[in-house]
């Protein structure tokens, strides 16, 4: 009866020892899932930091253009501010230049001058 009960109690702890090993591979199974949930939550926080690095980047490429659209409007109302004003510097010679080509020919036309 000594072997036996040694023997059970033998089997007691060799099952008591089965399962703190079934215990442990458990806690371990666990820390293996909490690691790739803290690796699966960190690709997310990678993929949402790359997604506002793109927004900020697009914000940016919108701003150049925008900026780049207003240089070209400012640029052609200079152009057109030139041409209004060399038309304006142009027009009192041009009218001068009528004005002088009418009197020429007034001289010619007129009977004093033919008469002469």
């Amino acid at each position: 009866s000594f072997l036996s009960s040694a023997f059970l109690s033998s089997s007691f702890l060799s099952s008591a020892f089965l399962s703190s090993s079934f215990l442990s591979s458990a806690f371990l199974s666990s820390s293996f899932l909490s690691s790739a949930f803290l690796s699966s939550s960190f690709l997310v926080t990678a993929f949402l930091s790359s997604s506002f690095l793109s927004s900020a980047f697009l914000s940016s490429s919108f701003l150049s253009s925008a900026f780049l659209s207003s240089s070209f409007l400012s640029s052609a109302f200079l152009s057109s501010s030139f041409l209004s004003s060399s038309f304006s510097s142009l027009s009192p010679l041009l009218s001068s230049f009528v004005s002088l080509v009418f009197l020429s020919l007034s001289e010619l036309l007129s009977p004093s001058s033919a008469f002469s």
